[in-house]
């Protein structure tokens, strides 16, 4: 069996750090494999920014722009409106 090590201080993350996680639309489905902190940027980011309420993406879906944070809820998109810090 795999083991999963956890360490008290990992330092400042990179893009080519790796996580654990799974891809529910791999062959086979829900196969559980290594991301690159990068490709999660690109899933993060992937995709257009909604234009409606509706159109189709999966449940937990998101989205991010200049100015919104959108996620898919299974029904609908939702937004919340991003101010600096």
């Amino acid at each position: 069996m795999s083991k999963i090590s956890s360490y008290s201080d990992a330092g400042t993350p990179t893009f080519n750090d790796k996580v654990i996680g799974t891809e529910i639309a791999a062959t086979p489905a829900n196969a559980t494999k290594n991301f690159t902190l990068a490709q999660l940027v690109v899933l993060f980011n992937g995709g257009a920014t909604p234009t409606g309420a509706t159109p189709a993406a999966g449940k937990g879906e998101i989205r991010v722009d200049n100015t919104n944070l959108y996620i898919y809820t299974g029904s609908a998109w939702k937004k919340v409106a991003l101010s600096a810090l």
